[in-house]
C-alpha cells in the first residue's frame, strides 16, 4: 500500500517473498524511481522481476480485485510532518477508514496478515486511538466470533505504533514468537490474544488525562499523568511483586517484572492504549470514548479524518490554553473562520440597512422572506459542491483531481439548468417548489446510496471514474441552476430590481458561510450529514419562494391642489 521511498518494497523483496505488489497512486512518484539517475541510486528497484507495480489507489484495487495476499502492509502512509494537522487541519485519509480496513481483510489469503503502521508522536494519545478503534471495529465485523484473537499491536512511545490483523487468528507459537521479538525491539505489548488485564486503574488514567488538558489554567499542562505506584510494569506481573517501601519517583515505580528485577512503571500512554484494546474487544469502549478527553471515535468513509479531536463541548475550554493545542490549531482555526465568516456577513447585511438602505428596501414585500431565499441558495450550493469533493475523493483518489472534476461538473450543469430555466419562468409558482422539492430529495438519497456507488465505480479505470463522477452529479447539478436564476428573472418582472444587490450579497455571504461550515458539519456529523443540512436549506427555500413573487409594494401617490 503506497510505494513512496520504497522501504517496505524492498524490505519485502530481500526477505525472500516470492512475489511483490505494491500500489502507488502518485504517478510522480514511479515517474522519480525510472528516472535513469535515481535508478543507480535505487538499484532500479521497479525493474525487480519479482515486483508488480499498480498505477493506482490500493485502496481501490484491493476492494476490488480477486487476488489474495499473504501480508499487505500499510506503514507509514503520510510523512511525520503532514501527519499532523497543521498544514491539512480536515484531510480526508480513505486508506485508514472501517470500510478501507474491511476491503483489506477480506484480501487475504487464509493466514494472511494485515499490517498497518501509524505514527505515535502524540502525548496524550490522539490518532492511535482512532486507528485502534477503526480496526477493531473492522475486525469485529470481518470476524465477529474471534476478532480477540486476531489482534496483535505494538507501539513505541512517541514513535509508531504497528497492528496486526491475521485472518484465523494468532497460533501460541506465534504470540511468543511475536513477543520475543517485541521485547528485543524494546518495544512495548499493547495487545496480544489472551493479554492479562488489570483495569483498577482505568478511571483514574482517563481523569489524570482530562486534568493534564483541562485543569486550571496555572496547572494545565500538557503532560502525561502521573504513573500508578502500584501498576504493575508489565501486565504479566502481579502486584505482589511491588515494594511499597521503595521511594516515589514519577516516572519510576518499584513494581518487578517476571523475573524480579526492578523495572520501569508502564507509561499512561500505553496503559491507556491497553485499556482501549481491551474495551474495544472485550466491552466498555463506548463509556471509554466518552470520559477520554479527546474524540477518538473510528474513521468511516463518511468521516475519514485524522483530525477534530477536541470535542466540540470542550471548545470553549480551550481558549485560555491555546498552547496545549498545537496540533489541533488548524482544527481550531476551522471554527475561528466560521466566526470571522458569521460577523462579518452579518456586517455587511445589517449596516446598509442602518445606513440608508432601508428607504429603498421598505418599499418591497417580502423582503425577509426574499432575504432568505438567497440565503438558502448560496448556503446549499456550496455546501453541496464542498460536501462532494471531499466525498468524490473516494472513487478518484485524488483530492486535486476531486475538485476540478467536482467543480468542472457543478458549473457545467448549473449552468444548463438555468440556461433551461428560462422554460418555467411563466409556470414558476408550481413548478420551481416540485424543483426544489427535487433537489431535497436527491440530496437525501445521494447522502445514503453515494458511498456504495462510489466504491462501485473505483473498480473502472481511471478515464471511465473521471467520465462517471463527471456525470454523477449532474441531476443536482442541473436542477441547483434553476431557483437562483428563476428568482432574478421574477424580481425584475416583479419591478424589485433594486433587490438584485441584496440577492447576489446575501447569496454570496452565505456560500462563504457554507464553505467554512462544511468541514465543521463534516468532522462532527459526517459528510452525509453535509448533503443533509444542504437538502433542510432548499426545503426551507420552498416556502421562502412564494415571498419572492409578491408584487412590490409601490410609494402612494399624493395629490397636491392648488
Amino acid at each position: 500500500m503506497q510505494f513512496g521511498g520504497g522501504i517496505s518494497t524492498q524490505a519485502a523483496l530481500n526477505a525472500g517473498s516470492t512475489s511483490v505488489t505494491v500500489a502507488e497512486s502518485n504517478p510522480m512518484t514511479l515517474r522519480a524511481f525510472r528516472d535513469p539517475v535515481l535508478k543507480d541510486v535505487t538499484g532500479d528497484i521497479l525493474a525487480e522481476p519479482r515486483l508488480k507495480v499498480i498505477d493506482y489507489d490500493g485502496r481501490l484495487f484491493l476492494a476490488n480485485t480477486g487476488e489474495r495476499y499473504d501480508v499487505i502492509d500499510l506503514s507509514l502512509a503520510d510523512s511525520v510532518g503532514l501527519s499532523n494537522p497543521g498544514g491539512f487541519a480536515i484531510s480526508e485519509k480513505y486508506a485508514y477508514t472501517h470500510e478501507a480496513m474491511l476491503s483489506y481483510m477480506h484480501a487475504l489469503a487464509d493466514g494472511g496478515v494485515l499490517s498497518v503502521t501509524l505514527w505515535n508522536k502524540e502525548e496524550p494519545p490522539k490518532s492511535v486511538l482512532k486507528l485502534y478503534s477503526t480496526i477493531a471495529e473492522a475486525a469485529r465485523t470481518f470476524d465477529p466470533q474471534r476478532a480477540a484473537d486476531d489482534i496483535f499491536a505494538v507501539s513505541s512511545y512517541l514513535s509508531t505504533t504497528t497492528v496486526l490483523f491475521k485472518r484465523g487468528g494468532f497460533s501460541a507459537a506465534e504470540i511468543k514468537t511475536l513477543r520475543d521479538y517485541t521485547k528485543s525491539m524494546s518495544w512495548e505489548e499493547v495487545y496480544y490474544p489472551g493479554m492479562p488485564y488489570d483495569g483498577s486503574t482505568a478511571q483514574k488514567i482517563l481523569d489524570d488525562y482530562r486534568a493534564s488538558i483541562f485543569g486550571s489554567g496555572q496547572d494545565a499542562t500538557l503532560t502525561q499523568p502521573a504513573a500508578d505506584a502500584t501498576a504493575p510494569a508489565d501486565p504479566t506481573a502481579p502486584n505482589a511483586a511491588c515494594d511499597p517501601t521503595a521511594l516515589a519517583d514519577p516516572t519510576l515505580d518499584a513494581c518487578a517484572d517476571t523475573g524480579g528485577d526492578a523495572g520501569p512503571d508502564v507509561l499512561p500512554a500505553t496503559a491507556l492504549q491497553r485499556m482501549t484494546w481491551h474495551a474495544l474487544l472485550t466491552g466498555g469502549w463506548a463509556k471509554l470514548a466518552s470520559d477520554y478527553v479527546f474524540d477518538v471515535r473510528p474513521l468511516r468513509n463518511d468521516q475519514p479524518y485524522f483530525a477534530a479531536y477536541v470535542k466540540v463541548a470542550d471548545l470553549p475550554l480551550t481558549l485560555d490554553r491555546l498552547d496545549l493545542f498545537q496540533d489541533d490549531w488548524g482544527y481550531l482555526l476551522i471554527w475561528a473562520t466560521l466566526g470571522i465568516a458569521c460577523i462579518t456577513a452579518a456586517s455587511l447585511v445589517v449596516l446598509p440597512v442602518i445606513f440608508g438602505w432601508r428607504i429603498v428596501f421598505s418599499h418591497s414585500r417580502g423582503k425577509l422572506g426574499t432575504i432568505l431565499y438567497f440565503a438558502c441558495l448560496g448556503l446549499g450550493y456550496i455546501m453541496v459542491e464542498v460536501g462532494l469533493i471531499s466525498r468524490f475523493t473516494v472513487a478518484l483518489a485524488n483530492p486535486t483531481v476531486s475538485a476540478s472534476v467536482l467543480i468542472s461538473s457543478m458549473l457545467v450543469f448549473s449552468g444548463l439548468g438555468s440556461l433551461f430555466a428560462a422554460r418555467i419562468f411563466d409556470r414558476a409558482r408550481t413548478l420551481l417548489p416540485v424543483v426544489l422539492l427535487a433537489i431535497c430529495v436527491l440530496l437525501l438519497a445521494y447522502g445514503v446510496t453515494l458511498s456504495p456507488v462510489l466504491d462501485w465505480i473505483g473498480a473502472y479505470p481511471y478515464a471511465v471514474r473521471l467520465l462517471l463522477c463527471f456525470l454523477l452529479v449532474s441531476p443536482p447539478a442541473f436542477l441547483m441552476g434553476m431557483p437562483m436564476a428563476t428568482a432574478m428573472t421574477w424580481l425584475a418582472r416583479l419591478g424589485k430590481e433594486h433587490l438584485f444587490v441584496w440577492a447576489w450579497g446575501i447569496n454570496g455571504c452565505f456560500s462563504v458561510i457554507g464553505s467554512a461550515a462544511v468541514p465543521i458539519v463534516a468532522t462532527s456529523f459526517g459528510l452525509s450529514a453535509v448533503l443533509q443540512w444542504a437538502a433542510i436549506a432548499y426545503l426551507v427555500a420552498i416556502p421562502a419562494f412564494f415571498t419572492v413573487l409578491l408584487p412590490s409594494k409601490a410609494p402612494a401617490i399624493r395629490l397636491v391642489t392648488a
